[in-house]
């Protein structure tokens, strides 16, 4: 623990032992000139660097004589972790109180937590490690001993039947601008589809354009979008399947707006009866 120094309006510091057998002491303090109404009184701890201060105090109303200087005492008294509690008596018989710690903070908690963990372990060295005194396995009942039958009988299953992959009604593959070649990503969807396709289905690919250019090249182009599917397709489904090619050019629309006509770069593959 630090020892305390108080000093009076910057002042040499007076220097309180932290002796534990003189935990009392009264010290005597002047002011810096007679008629003095105020002082300032600084309390600090020892360091190696020097003192350095903890807290600082301005009394006011000291002056009793104008030809003397005012005399504080002070009743020093240390207390645990390095706490100083100091009576301040004035003249008039008026005390201000307060604490001042001169040690570390963290000291305190450090040996709070220490002797938690010690008697934890003792704890539980007492009543898990078998610190009983006496045979401990006396505490314990017995362990009861059945014997049980259980009948089982065969559990039938039904047969899970294959999940067939539902046909879509309708399937759209989208264009590049001005493009009428298939994607990576058109062809993945047109073989999922191709796969669906069933004996005696009809369906309707119907091609459309962005709204740019004239009518006849959107309608031109759309209708050559269609062909292309119509032309990939053909070689994946069956026969029978009956398909109707239209091209619709840019009179069905999913998006108006100029900034998002990727949308209207499409063709919809819809079915249009059989497949029951």
């Amino acid at each position: 623990m630090g020892s305390l120094g108080i000093a009076i309006d910057g002042g040499r510091y007076v220097r309180v032992d932290s002796s534990m057998g003189d935990p009392y002491r009264t010290v005597r303090l002047r002011t810096m000139r007679a008629g003095q109404d105020s002082a300032k009184l600084d309390f600090c701890v020892f360091r190696k660097k020097g003192p350095v201060v903890r807290k600082s105090l301005i009394l006011n109303g000291l002056s009793q004589n104008g030809d003397t200087p005012s005399e504080l005492r002070l009743k020093v008294e240390r207390r645990l972790f390095a706490v100083w509690e100091i009576n301040v008596r004035r003249h008039d018989g008026t005390v201000e109180n307060l604490r001042v710690r001169t040690g570390n903070g963290l000291w305190p908690l450090l040996i709070a937590a220490a002797v938690l963990l010690l008697f934890g372990g003792w704890l539980l060295f007492r009543f898990v490690g078998g610190g009983f005194s006496g045979d401990s396995r006396s505490l314990v009942p017995p362990a009861v001993q059945y014997d049980i039958e259980v009948e089982t009988s065969p559990v039938q299953t039904a047969p899970v039947e294959p999940l067939v992959p539902q046909l879509p009604m309708q399937t759209i593959v989208y264009f590049r601008p001005e493009r009428a070649d298939l994607s990576d990503a058109a062809m993945a969807e047109l073989k999922a589809l191709a796969g669906m396709l069933g004996e005696d289905i009809s369906i309707e690919v119907g091609g459309h354009c962005a709204n740019y250019g004239t009518e006849p090249g959107r309608r031109a182009l759309s209708r050559l979008r269609a062909d292309v599917v119509v032309a990939y397709l053909s070689g994946m489904i069956p026969s029978s399947v009956i398909i109707e090619v239209k091209g619709y050019g840019g009179s069905r629309p999913l998006s108006r707006d100029s900034e998002s006509q990727d949308v209207n770069r499409r063709v919809e593959i819809n079915v249009t009866g059989g497949g029951e």
